[in-house]
């Protein structure tokens, strides 16, 4: 099957019929387009949707080829490997003798976590997933999914508006490199082709020992809790057809199946009866009514929504739209396509890649792609300040600094190439398809390219350097630079020679723009360096009170060996305590100043044990009284 079938379609239909429809960007013409659309036979994308085989079917031949090769394997690296093939095509009748021999592999290997996996697959092996009754697995990927879609952001941000910019984050005090200032959780994400053999299909995590779909070899899971939630959601929809979405080569709007597949509600329900998450996301910014919207570009976005469409049809999208009767369905797939015209809009002026940090290599690569709606809040900028990593673990992705950041400027991503990479030029064709002029300080003063930046700290021009700067600070920084170009893995380092870098030198400097490795950095450890007050789940518990406060904190924490003050949480209660001069290897710590201890958020009342009253005042508290009540 030729790949890229849907610009070959886009190929063969031309343009002139109807041309009304092209020549006007006019949104309230997207009924008709699609309906038009709709009417070439093309566009039913037969001999791609209508195929009798899969080459992702599951396949008992492949299965046992290489069962029987493992088997001969001495490798238990390569062993494994065969074995996960081998699980991922094998029959329902195959599969319990290949997850025997997987167990073994597992348990010899060290992987105990997914050999246990393999044994509750074992248990549940003739027993449907989606009605099964062992105990605890429904209820965890409900949990699980109810948890995936929250988000917030520290409080050294503040969300602001302007006609001019629409919403963005500003610091609301100074802001240190590597230091987390938000986290979010994508309502929607995907892998891209490349990982989906090495990840998780539903959470991204990395997998071990894939647990397979019931019905095809294409994907795999790191456990029956996201089989569940996926097989019970969209994948029912897509089940033995998820090579088309790549074959396709749309790109980042195959999200947009995703997203009604999760989410069938989005075609009949109206935007004030869904989700408060979902009504965020059709909140975002899509560019409704631009005129900026070439004829070629508008027929794109319509034939894709009409392919994606096709391919939920096809996949039994069972939903109240599609009627039995043909006039019903044929109402039906347009009601879709135009909300799945919507979602594409959101998803092209939205959408963040997804990174990780793969084994074997020594940088993080995008894994996939998925939409944030609170980090989309956060406005362009060639010389962007802040980054995203993954974290599997927490299903979150968390944003930090990627410089020092002062008190009152604005918090800034790049949707384009950074300046000392990508021209003036290069850059401005991106933000022409993003619909907006930038006017971010390198782009009005046309900073230059990497290999024009000034490279050396001593004996640049008077304009190159901050007000003040001493020779010794720069003589310190020299030191510090040195010592990060031999130590590259040294984080505080890193960190100490970005703050006295950016006190000293005036942007465009090379060494400026070399913060990036910091992303690197905190993709390789993102919870353990700079936590500080950030999600550190900890459940405290005031033993005595007023002049006098002895804190017990539990041995478990999440955060650095070097912690010192920060935000407490409970992580069922939300109750919040600062902590001054406490150090998370130590049970105990004892608070003797109560005066201006901030924190991030408290319930408006709260008892702590039967001791402790405590009441917000802004955004501090004080205590209010004591005693036994």
């Amino acid at each position: 099957m030729s790949e890229d079938f849907v610009q070959k379609v886009f190929d063969l239909i031309s343009l002139e019929r109807n041309p009304r429809l092209w020549q006007s960007s006019n949104d309230n013409l997207t009924m008709a387009r699609l309906e038009l659309l709709f009417q070439f036979p093309q566009t039913r994308f037969e001999n791609q949707l209508g195929r009798l085989k899969s080459p992702i079917d599951k396949n008992e031949a492949l299965a046992q080829a290489c069962f029987s090769k493992a088997q001969q394997e001495s490798s238990l690296v390569k062993k494994l490997a065969l074995l996960n093939q081998a699980v991922l095509f094998a029959h329902s009748r195959q599969l319990e003798e290949v997850l025997k021999v997987r167990i073994q592999c597992l348990q010899d290997s060290g992987h105990s976590k997914a050999a246990s996996n393999d044994l509750t697959i074992m248990k549940v092996l003739n027993v449907s997933i989606l009605d099964s009754k062992e105990p605890g697995i429904n209820e965890c990927a409900l949990e699980r999914e109810k948890d995936n879609h929250q988000f917030r952001f520290k409080n050294s941000v503040q969300i602001e508006h302007n006609l001019e910019e629409g919403r963005f984050l500003r610091a609301s005090r100074d802001i240190e490199p590597g230091e987390l200032i938000g986290e979010d959780a994508p309502v929607f994400k995907i892998l891209n082709q490349e990982s989906v053999k090495h990840f998780c299909w539903h959470c991204l995590m990395r997998l071990v020992a894939p647990i397979p779909c019931e019905h095809c070899s294409g994907i795999g899971f790191c456990s029956l809790p996201c089989r569940i939630a996926a097989q019970s959601s969209y994948h029912r929809f897509e089940c033995g057809r998820t090579d088309l979405l790549y074959k396709s080569n749309i790109g980042v709007w195959i999200l947009a199946a995703r997203a009604l597949g999760s989410m069938p509600d989005l075609v009949t329900e109206s935007k004030e009866n869904l989700p408060r998450v979902w009504q965020s996301v059709l909140n975002m910014e899509s560019h409704e009514g631009s005129d900026q919207y070439s004829a070629p570009e508008l027929m794109k976005e319509a034939l894709v929504a009409v392919f994606l469409t096709r391919f939920l049809e096809q996949g039994n999208f069972s939903h109240s739209c599609f009627s039995s009767s043909h006039q019903g369905a044929q109402s039906g797939c347009l009601k879709v396509a135009n909300v799945m015209h919507k979602i594409m809009r959101v998803i092209r002026f939205n959408c963040h890649e997804i990174l990780a940090k793969q084994e074997g290599q020594a940088h993080p690569k995008k894994i996939g792609f998925g939409i944030n709606p609170s980090l989309a809040l956060i406005n362009h900028s060639c010389d962007s300040n802040y980054g995203r990593v993954w974290s599997s673990d927490q299903q979150k992705v968390l944003a930090f600094a990627t410089r020092p950041i002062k008190m009152g400027q604005q918090i800034c991503d790049v949707y384009s190439g950074v300046f000392s990479k990508s021209s003036k030029q290069e850059r401005r064709e991106v933000h022409d398809r993003y619909h907006f002029q930038c006017q971010c300080e390198p782009c009005l003063e046309d900073w230059p390219v990497l290999e024009h930046l000034p490279k050396g700290v001593h004996n640049l021009p008077k304009q190159n350097y901050h007000e003040g700067v001493t020779t010794q600070q720069l003589k310190i920084l020299a030191s510090l630079l040195k010592r990060v170009k031999q130590r590259p893995m040294e984080i505080s380092t890193l960190k100490e020679a970005l703050v006295l870098a950016h006190e000293c030198l005036k942007p465009p400097h090379l060494v400026l723009v070399h913060e990036s490795k910091i992303v690197v950095l905190m993709t390789e450890s993102p919870i353990e360096v700079f936590n500080h007050e950030f999600e550190l789940l900890l459940i405290v518990e005031v033993l005595t009170c007023y002049r006098k406060l002895a804190l017990k904190v539990p041995n478990r924490i999440q955060g650095s060996p070097d912690f010192v003050g920060g935000m407490v949480f409970g992580s069922k209660t939300n109750h919040a305590i600062w902590i001054s001069q406490a150090h998370p290897r130590t049970n105990q710590r004892t608070i003797t100043d109560f005066q201006g201890f901030s924190f991030f958020y408290l319930h408006s009342e709260q008892r702590y044990g039967n001791s402790l009253h405590l009441k917000v005042v802004a955004n501090h508290f004080r205590i209010d009284q004591h005693g036994e009540d």
